[in-house]
């Protein structure tokens, strides 16, 4: 409760006590004013009651002062540590945007959510980035300031909603209406055109497609990796190719793959298995099954490949690696393969372009029987 005391020059000092919740002291609070009229000291003790909020607050703080710059450049050396390298590149853009964006100097206690919406709003219409760019800063946002809040220098976490951001309705181009994997005819045109430039690429990519493997994951493939149950043969994946596009000469292979439910054993089909043992053969004691010039295979290349191939085949669909393991996945799905079958097959825990592609598949086959109802 306010108290008034009166001061000597005409003016009144409007006090109120309070107890620190940290040390259970009395804390002393006040502000002076010409008349303490009821309508002004309800305004003062709101403001006083503020200001103890946000002095309590500070107080919990480890650095009241800590900066923006200083949050990022702390938290990349961790992301550093704990991320397999090409994850952590995937998000060094994003830190660099916010960082300029925002401002290095930016105090951590003086960002709240409306600053924050405000922020990726004009990312996106005020400097007309797409949403998938600023949802990439908005991830790593949220993460930076998460991580704020478990080491003290936040006590909540001032990230906003993603429903709070006014994203863009994007329309699709033609191109991106397409399906992401390859039907039967594009898949044949497609391998035998790699054939005729680059049998190597094209026994790596008939690979992928067979086998619904990641890049990284055929890429790191080592003779070690395969093992013989019932004469059957499985390549078991246990790792990742964590490699640099500008020197594959550094290309390393991870201790985990991407994910957890990465971890897996492939069977592989009769000619998955041949693939294998073209290359496994006299490669006992090599590092990696597929190499060229010595070194691991790079994603770039063999995605200058498929770009070449895409144009020249006037392919509509955007074809890269990837593509392989998504017609990987159409294939099992027209064989009738459940769900969840093809979910461990490929390593996808919960994945939604995994139940996308089952899905179409699946009611396409649905509409085509449909169809041929007539013809009873």
């Amino acid at each position: 409760m306010l108290r008034i005391e009166p001061l000597s020059n005409g003016r009144v000092k409007l006090v109120k006590d309070y107890k620190d919740p940290l040390t259970g002291g009395r804390k002393r609070l006040s502000k002076t004013v010409n008349k303490a009229t009821r309508q002004v000291q309800k305004q003062v003790e709101l403001l006083l009651d503020q200001r103890f909020e946000r002095e309590v607050e500070l107080s919990t703080l480890n650095n009241p002062h800590k900066t923006l710059g200083e949050l990022i450049d702390e938290w990349l050396v961790i992301r550093k540590e704990r991320l397999k390298p090409s994850t952590y590149r995937s998000q060094i853009t994003a830190v660099r945007q916010v960082r300029s964006g925002i401002g290095n100097n930016a105090l951590l206690i003086q960002l709240n959510r409306q600053f924050l919406v405000r922020y990726l709003d004009d990312q996106l219409y005020k400097y007309g980035k797409l949403n998938s760019n600023v949802k990439k800063q908005f991830m790593v946002l949220n993460l930076m300031l998460k991580y704020a809040v478990q080491v003290g220098y936040l006590n909540d976490n001032p990230a906003p909603d993603y429903g709070s951001i006014s994203w863009k309705k994007e329309h699709k181009t033609e191109r991106q209406t397409y399906p992401k994997f390859l039907d039967s005819d594009e898949l044949d045109r497609l391998l035998t055109y790699l054939r005729s430039k680059d049998p190597f690429i094209a026994d790596f990519c008939e690979l992928l497609y067979l086998t619904g493997m990641r890049f990284g994951e055929a890429a790191s493939l080592q003779p070690k990796n395969f093992y013989t149950v019932d004469n059957h043969t499985y390549a078991k994946i246990i790792g990742t190719l964590d490699y640099s596009r500008i020197n594959r000469q550094k290309a390393t292979k991870s201790d985990t793959p991407k994910t957890e439910a990465s971890f897996r054993s492939i069977r592989l089909s009769s000619r998955a298995l041949e693939i294998c043992n073209k290359y496994r053969v006299d490669k006992r004691n090599a590092e990696y099954l597929f190499l060229r010039h010595g070194y691991p295979l790079s994603a770039t290349l063999v995605d200058y490949h498929l770009s070449k191939a895409e144009k020249e085949l006037k392919i509509k669909k955007r074809v890269s690696t990837h593509t392989f393991r998504h017609t990987h996945i159409s294939k099992l799905a027209e064989l009738g393969v459940p769900l969840y079958v093809i979910q461990d097959r490929v390593g996808h825990a919960d994945e939604k372009i995994t139940k996308e592609i089952y899905l179409h598949v699946t009611n396409k086959s649905r509409e085509q029987a449909e169809d041929k109802i007539e013809l009873l």
